[in-house]
Parts: structure tokens; C-alpha cells; sequence
């Protein structure tokens, strides 16, 4: 599968986030990134399964992305999701709002002279029953969007421009026990023909909507996508950030600006581990070591002389004491 290098913008939401990813606000903070999306749509939608995270990144636009609160004053980043307007409003109609949409490419439809596109709307949705079925909810939002790309339909509309349009529910708090960590999928489909005829399933599949359905964020027998939702809309623990690590990475610049904080540097560090594994060290022996390296620092022992008992150098010594925040 691979990972998905991390950018500035996007490590910096997941620390302002840390105690308190599950408001709405801050939802949408996690939302409005290039990599987080991109995690979302490998998992959710089918135009993506076989592609990395990288390559979905680079579909989707980045200056195509809203979301209905401001996104990050003062911050500018080109992994930021900032541009189409979340906002659908008709002459006595209500105001429609989306949490965060944007548009990708389909890489299915599109080709070097073709673009052809698909729009996306994510819901950070707190309460699973808000007080009517959020799947019509999510039917009327979907239809909108797909309405929104017409302006005025007359007898020469050309409707073969329409676009497919995703609506996807992530829903955290009041699922009921029996529906926690789970995941529903409704497509508009072809059912029933009077005669052995075969349809065309592009003329139709224009809509999908998932729903996400979080709540236990301690079961691991679960979905990939939900333990990586789950990691990332609840209160983050060691076991979220080791989580997230097998799908993001940090560049080493990005590495030395955030090894100290607090699940973050964790995660970074973990990498560390990850690389040592790789040229055959095994991942209970090394950290264990650091361990030990940090209780004898505490002790009083000189840098110089823990290097020399443990066989390792003054500079590796130093760098774990780098971490020793997040090995408490």
C-alpha cells in the first residue's frame, strides 16, 4: 500500500487536534488535508482501491477543497483544502452546508487531454440520530450536488457532463452498540430489466454514499478505515498514533520540527525503530534499549559512558534522549 509523506499542515492539525478531535470544528481541521482524504478515498470509494496515497493526492485539487469554517487563519500550505463554495442556496430553499467538499479526478474517466471529475463531500457527523435518517440526509445533499452542475437545464442540456458525486458520513457519537465500527454503501443501480438487455452501469452511476460509523475505538477486529477513523476523531492514545503510522510518514526535516511533541514524536520515532527493523534489528530490542538508556541517564550517568555500556554512539545516545518526552 505504502505510505503517505505527511506534510507541515497536516502534522501541525493533527497536534492542535490531539485533545479534542472529536468536536466538529476540529473534525474538519483533520479533513481539510490532501492526506487524510486521500486515506479516506482509497478505503471508501472503488475509482481509488488499487491506487497509492500519493497518486489519489494528486487527483485531488487543492485549491478546490472548502470547508464551511475558515480553513487555518493565517497558514497557506498546498495540501490545504480551500475553494469550492460549501454553500448550495435556491429561491426559498434552506441553506444546504457541506463539512468539507472538493473535487478529484477520476482516474477511471480521465486521460492526458481529458479531465474528468468527481465531487466529494465529507460530513463530520457528531450525532448519528440527529432526529431523522441521515441516509436521506444524505440522498438530498448528493442530489444537489449533482443539480449544482447544471445551471439551467433547457431541451439542448447536455447531461452526459454530469459528474459522479460521493457523500461520505463519518459518524462518532450515539451509534447504537449493535452498529459501531461499521461501514454501509448505497450506490444508484441498474435492478430489474422486463428483457435480457444489457444497460450501460456509467449512465448510472452517478451517486454513492457511505456511511462511516465509529464508537469503539478500543476494537481492533475491525475495518481498516475504521481504525484509522477511530484514531484520528477521538482522543489520541499511543495505540491511535501507532495507527496512523503505518499510513503517513514524515520527511526529515518535518521529523526534526516535530519530534518533540507529544504523540507525534512518538510516531516519528517509531519510523526510527521501523528503519533499524529494516537492516535486521528487531523492534522489542531497540526500543527496550532506549529504554534503558533513558533510566540511566536519569540515574546520573554520563552521555560518554552510557554510549560505551551500551555500544552504541555519543550522537545515537543523544538522539534518544531527544525522545525522551514521548518514552515516559
Amino acid at each position: 500500500m505504502g505510505k503517505i509523506e505527511m506534510s507541515e499542515a497536516a502534522a501541525s492539525s493533527l497536534q492542535i487536534t490531539d485533545k479534542a478531535p472529536q468536536l466538529d470544528d476540529t473534525s474538519k481541521e483533520i479533513l481539510s488535508n490532501k492526506e487524510f482524504l486521500a486515506i479516506l478515498l482509497k478505503h471508501t470509494a472503488k475509482e481509488f482501491k488499487d491506487m497509492s496515497y500519493q497518486e489519489i493526492a494528486d487527483c485531488i485539487e487543492a485549491d478546490k477543497i472548502s470547508n464551511v469554517t475558515e480553513v487555518a487563519p493565517g497558514r497557506t500550505n498546498q495540501n490545504r483544502i480551500e475553494g469550492l463554495n460549501p454553500e448550495f442556496k435556491a429561491l426559498n430553499e434552506m441553506m444546504s452546508r457541506f463539512d468539507v467538499y472538493f473535487k478529484v479526478i477520476n482516474p477511471k474517466l480521465s486521460n492526458e487531454e481529458v479531465a474528468c471529475y468527481i465531487y466529494v463531500d465529507v460530513e463530520a457527523q457528531g450525532n448519528y440520530r440527529p432526529g431523522y435518517p441521515i441516509e436521506k440526509r444524505g440522498i438530498y445533499y448528493m442530489s444537489r450536488m449533482i443539480g449544482s452542475q447544471i445551471a439551467a437545464p433547457t431541451a439542448k442540456t447536455d447531461y452526459t457532463v454530469l459528474a459522479k458525486v460521493y457523500n461520505i458520513f463519518i459518524c462518532r457519537e450515539n451509534v447504537p452498540k449493535d452498529l459501531r465500527n461499521t461501514i454501509s454503501q448505497y450506490e444508484l443501480v441498474n435492478t430489474w430489466n422486463s428483457k435480457d438487455i444489457e444497460t450501460q452501469p456509467g449512465d448510472n452511476d452517478l451517486m454513492t454514499m457511505v456511511i462511516i460509523r465509529l464508537g469503539d475505538p478500543d476494537d481492533d477486529n475491525t475495518e481498516e478505515i475504521i481504525r484509522i477513523m477511530n484514531a484520528l476523531f477521538y482522543p489520541r492514545t499511543k495505540k491511535s498514533y501507532k495507527v496512523l503510522e503505518n499510513h503517513v510518514k514524515y520527511s526529515k526535516s518535518l521529523s526534526q520540527e516535530v519530534k518533540k511533541m507529544s504523540g507525534l514524536g512518538e510516531m516519528v520515532f517509531m519510523e526510527g525503530i521501523e528503519e533499524g527493523i529494516e537492516k535486521g534489528i528487531e523492534k522489542g530490542v531497540v526500543k527496550g534499549k532506549a529504554e534503558i538508556i533513558l533510566n540511566m541517564y536519569e540515574a546520573g550517568y554520563p552521555v560518554e559512558e552510557i554510549a560505551k555500556i551500551a555500544k552504541i554512539t555519543k550522537e545515537s545516545v543523544e538522539k534518544i534522549l531527544a525522545y525522551q518526552e514521548v518514552l515516559v
